[in-house]
């Protein structure tokens, strides 16, 4: 399918056309490259780009200029117009907008509006990472008034250059906008931004915000998307409150009514939940998916994370306190150990090995422990803060924003790969769908690393991007 539509200046109606189907209308609202939820509207957007539902729905913008490229102001020749005149004032800006957004297996494109006079029609042009050919991709020219054009025609994981190519009347003159890349995929990222004050929908290569949240937080302390594959749950470490949010954005509730809650996670077998609360002697908390509770635990700490051992549902507790807790056949097991200070951040794989990866940030120490017994422990990080593992549970990444590195340790306690160039690594995410780690840094840069430590890509966002929760799309 190929999709255009046509916008109008703003006051004036618009109206839409479609190439091989129709739709209903969407109204974003958009700055720059970010859209802000609204409702049934940033719903329409996140369903055509992440390929979830069956008949794709037609889109109208109506577009927030980012540049006046239909009237200069003082000029009464209307050529000038024309944004690549160069006797134009704006005629260094001749992106007008273009922005390509990458999907689940199409790539949206939009512009401004381009109703100058001299204007004959537009092509679109794609180049691509894997073939040396440039691909016109529209048979006929669209006309002016044409905003947006959606390609299907991609592949998820290869990049593409897009950019317009401008047909003047009555002149042989091509010009041509900047280009804009876009690489499609089906892991979407709902990332922390502004300092963990909110989060936005990005495009899997995190090149773009398809909407932000319209709740603002106060300290975002995690972020992580329901095992349903509907609903994202965020937690405020300063209310303590966990709330929730349909995956079009939409604010749902403040989840159980707990308050204080110092971690939570799912269970990605059951889709039941484990939520732990500071006060109340640490009483760690297991729902079900409906909410219901089934079995709650005195755990007699100031808990930081949570764990789930997958299949046997063992759940491991980190705390600010100098010891951890397992609860194993409905036992409660604390953890110590002298070199303990501050082992906040817990880790399991979802293989079953009954060991944990427990990382101390007050001693600046990572150990392993398997059977409850400490198998080692390293310490050789200068200001260690994220820990995540792989799924058999047999690699650890540590971010050390501090050294600027990167680590990647096996379960002996080597260090296998030490990677620098992320930007003061962070915050991480395991992908095990793809064996891949997203790394964000203090600088902005979020990067995609594969297990054996190649950038895959890596880009840059102007936001403070912090926590990422992955939402894993269709592979069809």
């Amino acid at each position: 399918m190929i999709r255009a539509s046509i916008g109008g200046l703003p006051g004036e109606a618009s109206e839409e056309i479609v190439n091989r189907g129709t739709g209903e209308m969407f109204e974003p609202d958009r700055k720059g490259s970010r859209f802000k939820s609204q409702g049934h509207q940033a719903e329409e957007r996140y369903r055509v780009l992440s390929g979830i539902s069956i008949s794709f729905k037609a889109i109208k913008f109506i577009i927030l200029p980012l540049i006046l490229i239909l009237s200069v102001l003082g000029c009464s020749d209307r050529e000038r117009n024309n944004p690549f005149d160069p006797q134009n004032p704006d005629a260094e800006q001749m992106n007008i907008g273009f922005n390509a957004l990458a999907g689940n297996k199409k790539v949206l494109l939009h512009w401004d509006s381009l109703k100058f006079v001299d204007l004959k029609g537009i092509q679109v042009i794609r180049l691509s990472e894997d073939s040396p050919d440039t691909a016109i991709l529209n048979e006929s020219l669209l006309p002016p008034e044409v905003i947006e054009f959606m390609d299907d025609s991609v592949e998820n994981g290869v990049t593409y250059a897009y950019y317009l190519r401008l047909v003047l009347k009555d002149s042989p003159e091509l010009h041509e906008t900047k280009s804009d890349l876009a690489t499609p995929g089906w892991v979407f990222g709902w990332m922390e931004i502004e300092n963990g004050t909110n989060i936005a929908l990005m495009t899997p290569d995190f090149r773009d915000e398809l909407f932000v949240l319209d709740a603002p937080f106060y300290s975002i302390q995690d972020i992580q998307f329901h095992p349903s594959n509907s609903k994202v749950w965020v937690l405020d470490g300063y209310t303590g409150k966990i709330a929730s949010f349909t995956d079009s954005g939409e604010w749902l509730d403040e989840v159980s009514g707990l308050e204080n809650v110092g971690a939570f996670r799912f269970n990605n077998t059951d889709q039941s939940v484990w939520i732990a609360v500071k006060s109340l002697n640490g009483l760690l908390y297991h729902f079900s998916t409906r909410g219901e509770l089934i079995e709650a635990y005195n755990t007699n700490l100031t808990p930081t994370s949570i764990s789930v051992e997958y299949p046997t549902g063992d759940v491991w507790v980190g705390s600010s306190d100098p010891q951890i807790v397992k609860i194993h056949n409905k036992e409660v097991i604390q953890l110590a150990h002298s070199d303990f200070a501050v082992p906040e951040l817990v880790a399991a794989g979802e293989a079953y090995k009954s060991s944990v990866w427990v990382l101390d940030t007050g001693s600046r120490t990572l150990f392993h422990f398997t059977n409850q017994a400490l198998d080692w422990s390293l310490k050789v990080f200068k200001e260690p803060v994220d820990l995540v593992v792989n799924s058999d549970g047999d690699l650890c990444w540590i971010a050390d924003p501090g050294a600027d590195f990167l680590y990647q340790i096996d379960q002996k306690g080597n260090i296998s790969n030490k990677l620098g160039g992320l930007g003061r690594p962070d915050y991480l995410v395991y992908n095990g769908h793809d064996n891949t780690v997203y790394v964000t840094g203090t600088s902005g840069k979020i990067s995609k690393l594969a297990v054996e430590g190649q950038i895959i890509w890596q880009v840059e966002n102007q936001h403070q991007p912090g926590r990422i929760a992955l939402q894993i799309k269709q592979l069809y």
